[in-house]
């Protein structure tokens, strides 16, 4: 309920100006206190008819309430009439001592928390498939603007074929975190968190399931998803890696240069391989410097042969070059650091001057990738 304007005054006591009802939100008074904003209790002596109110402004004679649920009859009191010369004071109250506990006041260390560290999910926030559409969330603590705000387990069914940020909120007033999603078309650049909230999760969707979750990494813009520490995760997560081979068998095209075919992956941290539709091809997701290194081996065969590393189509780096005039097994190896744009492509190509024979399995054709730095 509270704000960071609120403040505490010792031995502050007046009394009522006119009488009001249970349900006024302009309490006038004979003097007005110090604080802005702040906790006052009416009758503070009598064990009946005591009330605590909370202000949120000040006018030239009266303090304001922001509204009868949230200004009368606050910590268990009730909202009630009271006379002409009643007693109010500014008393210590339960709620003045939650708002220095829970960072809600000004005069809290949390400001200072605020300014020196991120907000970071203390422990939980793990998000699991149910069933079908629907994603578990564990519960948890969470540091959001220098509050530490525990979080219940929850669950949701998520729009099929989307990506959903899943974002922890600071609300104020409440000491427990809520929940933002936050759905985009699936492989749109990523979500800014919502104000006062941090990433938990990436979720992309099938038509009928969740397909990956994606949680300690960043997304597209940098923002980091599932932040686990009051530092910053730039430099010690890298999110961008990828490793691919071949499984299916394969005969290499006669003279051509052609995308090698990888069906498989080793691993793919942030779903920016393609081993369905473009086979092989890494699509970058932010700008920065990569390291990418490959290799194609064709079995028993002669002729001229090598691979290369290209982007957006273009030739790049070339790798090992061959020609070998009986048949004989052949291994070519390509590496390359690049500086890349968001949205570019790369993938490992090959050109063979006859028709080869590919050797595959994880050793034996492969391509794989990382982030060395973004710029």
């Amino acid at each position: 309920m509270s704000s960071n304007q609120l403040d505490f005054a010792n031995f502050f006591s007046t009394t009522l100006a006119q009488t009001i009802t249970a349900s006024d939100t302009v309490i006038y008074l004979n003097s007005l206190p110090t604080p802005s904003e702040g906790y006052l209790v009416i009758e503070p002596d009598s064990t009946t008819g005591r009330e605590i109110i909370y202000y949120t402004s000040k006018g030239v004679n009266y303090v304001t309430c922001p509204s009868v649920a949230d200004g009368r009859g606050v910590g268990g009191t009730t909202a009630a009439s009271h006379s002409n010369g009643a007693t109010v004071q500014m008393n210590v109250t339960a709620e003045d001592l939650r708002a220095i506990q829970d960072g809600s006041s000004n005069t809290g260390m949390h400001q200072y928390f605020d300014e020196s560290f991120s907000n970071y999910i203390l422990s939980g926030g793990s998000v699991t498939q149910a069933t079908g559409l629907i994603a578990s969330i564990s519960s948890g603590v969470a540091y959001i603007n220098g509050r530490r705000l525990p979080f219940n387990a929850m669950s949701r069914t998520l729009t099929a074929s989307k990506d959903t940020y899943i974002d922890l909120l600071e609300t104020d007033g409440s000491n427990i975190a809520t929940v933002s999603y936050t759905e985009l078309a699936s492989g749109a650049t990523g979500s800014t968190p919502v104000s006062n909230g941090l990433h938990i999760a990436k979720v992309n969707t099938t038509a009928s399931a969740i397909a990956t979750s994606v949680q300690a990494f960043t997304d597209t813009l940098g923002n980091p998803i599932k932040q686990t520490s009051p530092t910053s995760m730039v430099g010690v997560y890298n999110p961008y890696k990828f490793r691919v081979y071949r499984t299916a068998a394969y005969s290499t095209a006669a003279a051509s240069q052609t995308t090698y075919p990888f069906d498989t992956k080793s691993f793919d941290t942030n779903g920016n391989v393609d081993v369905v539709t473009n086979k092989g091809r890494y699509s970058v997701p932010v700008a920065g410097i990569y390291q990418f290194s490959g290799a194609v081996t064709v079995n028993a065969t002669a002729g001229f042969f090598l691979v290369s590393i290209t982007v957006n189509g273009a030739a790049g780096a070339v790798g090992g070059r061959s020609f070998g005039t009986v048949a004989q097994t052949q291994v070519q190896t390509v590496s390359a650091t690049l500086q890349l744009n968001a949205g570019d492509y790369v993938e490992l190509q090959y050109y063979t001057d006859g028709s080869q024979v590919s050797a595959v399995g994880t050793a034996s054709c492969h391509f794989s990738g990382f982030l060395v730095s973004q710029s």
